[in-house]
């Protein structure tokens, strides 16, 4: 897919047996140009508490381990995925809550 056409298909995600870690599991559309993510968890209060960036993915099925920052609260989070290329706004986005606790 040319950049602009480029989208998330599918996401996985879940919480680990110590409750502050994420495995995180993402497919992208085939694409031409390499995109880049930025992948962030949010708690309920907006609250930034676990995040990462890939730059320039060679891959478009993408697994990996998000660390909370600290022991999280129960209570609902949202994991946030933005792709995109270096200068232009994200050509996809998506949410997916979760609950943790």
């Amino acid at each position: 897919m040319p950049p602009d056409q480029v989208r998330v298909r599918r996401v996985e995600l879940k919480p680990l047996a110590d409750g502050r870690r994420l495995h995180v599991a993402i497919e992208l559309t085939p694409f031409i140009d390499r995109p880049s993510l930025e992948v962030a968890v949010e708690d309920a209060a907006g609250v930034r508490v676990a995040e990462t960036s890939i730059i320039e993915t060679i891959d478009h099925q993408l697994a990996f381990t998000l660390h909370l920052r600290q022991p999280p609260e129960p209570g609902l989070y949202a994991l946030q995925i933005e792709v995109g290329y270096e200068v232009d706004e994200p050509v996809d986005r998506r949410e997916v809550r979760f609950e943790l606790g």
